[in-house]
């Protein structure tokens, strides 16, 4: 079975509260309420009224047949549906342990904005319902953020006129987690009485794909449709031990990108740009190919950061992703790549896991990623002595080139790619992705293409696009609607994207403290995809910050390895709000000479004071790692370097002023 429709109906199953809260869904019928909504004889009233406009919005603009039922009736299914049951399923787990919801959507959902998951439970910054390619808007939280059904309308228009543009019926699974990305990332999936009793940091698109890579993985799973719907009728009652292996999670990390950024170290602004992106590439391209090798769709993609991914699969037979790990190095060392390595990891999932325990599965896996990683090279020798021991013909970096050696006159080949592809991402608007004979290209481009496909960077101002190969369109700057709508009506996949060629943070970081206070999988997809989108920001970053800001940010990165960066973010946030009330305060009359600066003084004085006693607590809490870092972090405070520190968060993680 081809499982992109199924993945794309649980992908929509939620949908139906975004327009509900915009206050045009029309009033289901009878019929509608009675297919999609469970009864409440004591109130006589129908709850999940989203799950009959999630139907009717499939119905209407995928038009796959059975698809307005899979998702939609997440709430009620059939039991002699499989995939009815594993939708409901893949909500339920993606919820993690959270009480059974049979309420009615809250009055309170369409005012109700978004929190910022990365402020931790001690910041409560909240973002705006904008579109997410409105990057600065979209990204950068603040203290409030006025929310009401009109501007829910709106979005929602919006939204309408981005599908008309694009043409019905759409069935193409990206496509689909694009526009979803773009629309529901700044939405709260928290709608009801019984989420709104939660923080509402996850995002309708997080929860969604979240939703949709359980379902898929227990459709695909040995367990049979009774075993589904016990799991179904036990959910919150089971005990720990009960249903193990429901599905499994899998981590893959390519090693050795440092290497080719590296040895880069006198290459242009363009070439290290090149070279970033050249990474940024390869990656999705890997996870891609794992994804098509476990028969899997794009929404089993969890996570993605700094060189590593997770998916979401079934139950897995041993050496089932390392076999395809090791495909994958072997096909880098064929091509001449042969700094590059891949490491793999894999975890089983059972209820426990779900049941609250995702953060410390996610973190355990973290943790085996990492040792996997320290004892790679002796693995590889074992698999095959010759890629480790044997002679290697390196078309990597070259001694005659001057950007790869600093000295030389003509750059190698390698090289000139990079080149090209750093001086074409500044005037970019779009990527296409292509498939193309290897044996047609060379570089850069034919390796992509041998691992998934090739991909060309777009003026989005071109009148026309050579669609020979052609198979996705992605915008990269706004959402271009005019440009896509060029290709509507093609079965490509079109839609906006991410190109990250800036560092930042990434679910690997800080592993333990940052991922076990993570309770379920919404959780973790919401806090990932949001360390990734982060980097959306730095679009245009073709050069480096200045130096002092690049040593705060790797002090920042230490903190977060010993994992107390979210706590310091957290004061930060406190304290600096603190001092910047302080400020408003100064200015609301005309000071007299001087005082403007006392006020402001002392807001830093309080705010230092308060944060050196959290500092001070945190270091003796976690050990000579973090005591290192916060004692480095409290002598540059000293040093007033406070704006460097801030320039240096905002890199990694924006914040409000």
């Amino acid at each position: 079975m081809n499982l992109e429709p199924f993945a794309l109906s649980v992908l929509l199953h939620d949908l139906g509260k975004f327009w509900e809260r915009s206050s045009d869904a029309p009033l289901p019928g009878s019929d509608e309420k009675q297919h999609f909504c469970p009864y409440h004889p004591e109130s006589g009233l129908h709850a999940n009224l989203h799950a009959a406009y999630s139907a009717l919005f499939i119905r209407e603009w995928v038009k796959i047949p059975g698809a307005e039922r899979w998702g939609a009736k997440h709430h009620l299914p059939d039991s002699q549906s499989r995939e009815e049951v594993c939708a409901c399923l893949g909500d339920l787990l993606s919820w993690g342990d959270a009480e059974a919801d049979e309420s009615r959507d809250s009055h309170a959902a369409a005012t109700t904005p978004l929190q910022s998951i990365l402020a931790g439970d001690a910041a409560t910054l909240q973002h705006p319902l904008v579109r997410l390619d409105q990057v600065e808007e979209a990204l950068a939280p603040r203290a409030h953020a006025p929310l009401s059904r009109e501007d829910y309308r709106h979005h929602w228009h919006y939204f309408l006129k981005a599908l008309d543009q694009l043409g019905t019926p759409l069935t193409s699974l990206e496509t689909w987690v694009s526009l979803l990305e773009v629309f529901t990332a700044r939405i709260p999936a928290a709608a009801t009485n019984r989420q709104m009793k939660l923080a509402p940091q996850i995002n309708l698109f997080d929860h969604s794909r979240a939703a949709a890579a359980i379902a898929v993985a227990l459709w695909q799973s040995p367990r049979s449709l009774d075993e589904l719907n016990r799991l179904r009728a036990e959910f919150f009652r089971a005990e720990p031990g009960q249903f193990p292996e429901l599905a499994a999670l899998a981590g893959v990390k390519l090693l050795g990108g440092e290497t080719i950024l590296q040895s880069g170290g006198s290459a242009s602004p363009a070439n290290m740009l090149g070279r970033r992106i050249f990474l940024d590439f390869l990656v999705e391209a890997l996870a891609r190919r794992f994804l098509y090798r476990l028969e899997l769709p794009l929404t089993s993609w969890m996570a993605r950061g700094d060189g590593a991914f997770l998916i979401l699969a079934p139950p897995l037979p041993e050496g089932a992703i390392s076999s395809i790990g090791d495909e994958l190095e072997d096909l880098l060392w064929e091509e001449g790549w042969v700094d590059l390595g891949i490491e793999t990891a894999c975890l089983p999932l059972g209820l426990a896991e779900f049941h609250g325990g995702a953060g410390a599965a996610a973190a355990a896996l973290a943790k085996n990623l990492s040792a996997a990683e320290a004892g790679h090279l002796a693995r590889r020798a074992r698999r095959n002595y010759d890629q480790v021991f044997g002679f290697l013909d390196r078309a990597s970096a070259s001694e005659d080139c001057p950007a790869c050696s600093g000295s030389g006159e003509a750059i190698c080949e390698r090289c000139r790619d990079f080149e090209s592809m750093g001086l074409k991402f500044k005037s970019a608007g779009a990527i296409a992705r292509k498939a193309v004979p290897p044996e047609e290209l060379k570089g850069c481009q034919r390796l992509l293409a041998r691992i998934h496909g090739a991909v060309e960077l777009v003026d989005a101002g071109e009148a026309t696009l050579e669609t020979s190969g052609l198979e996705a369109v992605f915008t990269t700057g706004k959402l271009d609607l005019n440009f896509l709508s060029a290709f509507k009506g093609s079965g490509r996949a079109l839609g906006w994207r991410i190109v990250s060629p800036a560092a930042g943070a990434s679910w690997l970081d800080g592993s333990a403290a940052a991922l076990h206070a993570l309770r379920n999988f919404s959780s973790i997809a919401a806090l990932s995809g949001e360390l990734w989108r982060q980097r959306a920001r730095h679009k245009t970053a073709g050069s480096q910050p200045p130096p002092e800001v690049q040593r705060a940010i790797l002090l920042l990165e230490k903190a977060r390895r010993a994992g107390v960066y979210q706590e310091l973010l957290a004061g930060l946030s406190r304290a600096w709000e603190n001092c910047r009330r302080e400020r408003l305060k100064s200015k609301s009359s005309p000071p007299p000479a001087g005082a403007e600066a006392e006020a402001a003084a002392g807001g830093w004085k309080r705010w230092q004071w308060s944060l050196d006693l959290a500092l001070e607590k945190l270091a003796v809490e976690r050990g000579d790692e973090a005591r290192q870092a916060i004692s480095t972090i409290k002598t540059w405070m000293a040093n007033g370097k406070l704006d460097t520190l801030m320039a240096a968060i905002k890199l990694l993680q924006p914040q409000t002023e």
